[in-house]
Order: structure tokens, then sequence, then C-alpha cells
């Protein structure tokens, strides 16, 4: 897979957005690192669509090891989440987590080709350092860029 690639500073995370074809990429991270630990608001920035068509879906895939993931709502799309079980339980805020969300989808629109928008997770990092590769789909009215 092609990707585009971030700089790294210690004790941080750094997200690494993938395409399969990175010359379609059209979605980036307003703040590409992050404090490992952190609660940190990913904002996925949409500067286009994908060849001159209008996007209907945004797909973000969740890394492995993040917690309490919350998408924020947009009006006017609907929201879908995938929900998948943990190989192993966690504890979190005194609580026993089973189950966590590993896919996000927003649908609805279209965002027209010429338009911006941004699509916001909040989440909890990994206390550990390190790349975290975020795969996105964008589904647009003529294709898919994944």
């Amino acid at each position: 897979m092609n990707m585009f690639k971030f700089f790294s500073v210690l004790a941080s995370t750094t997200f690494v957005i993938v395409y399969s074809r990175a010359s379609m990429a059209r979605v980036v991270l307003a703040e590409p690192t992050a404090p490992t630990g952190s609660y940190y608001r990913a904002t996925f920035k949409v500067g286009h669509g994908c060849d001159g068509a209008s996007i209907t879906a945004i797909s973000v895939n969740i890394p492995d090891r993040f917690e309490n993931i919350k998408p924020m709502p947009k009006p006017g799309r609907a929201r879908e989440t995938k929900i998948e079980k943990l190989a192993k339980p966690i504890e979190s805020y005194g609580k026993i987590i089973i189950d966590t969300v590993r896919q996000i989808t927003w649908r609805g629109g279209p965002l027209l080709d010429q338009h911006y928008d941004e699509f916001v997770i909040m989440m909890k990092l990994p206390e550990q350092a390190g790349k975290r590769w975020v795969p996105v789909v964008q589904t647009c009215e003529k294709g898919v860029i994944e």
C-alpha cells in the first residue's frame, strides 16, 4: 500500500492515513501527532471528491489499542459504527470493556467535489509511542478510494 507519512516525535503517536493509491488520496488529519496516552481529537479533513465526483460516505478504520472511541455527529449525515469484541477485555475508569469500535462511517450528502468538510473522532491513544496506520475509505458517486 502507498501511504502518506508524517514526522514522529519522542513520546508521541504519529498517524498515517492509508490508501491503496496515494495519488487519489483526499483525506488528511489536521493534527498528525499527539502525546501517547492522551485523549485525541482526530479531525479528518476532506478537501475534495474523487476526480470530480461527489462523496457519499467516509469510513475510518480504527487501529488496535485505541479506547473510548466517540464519533462526532454531523447534521444531515447518518453515522454507523462497527463494534468488535476485544481479544482480551480492558479496564477503563473502573469498568471492564469487552468490545470496541472498529469502524465509523458517515453517510449522506452528497459532499460536492468543490466543497470541504471535516469528520471528527475523539479517542484515547495507546500508551506506546509509534506510528499508527489509519485506513480511510472514501465512497463517491462514481467509485471508491481505499
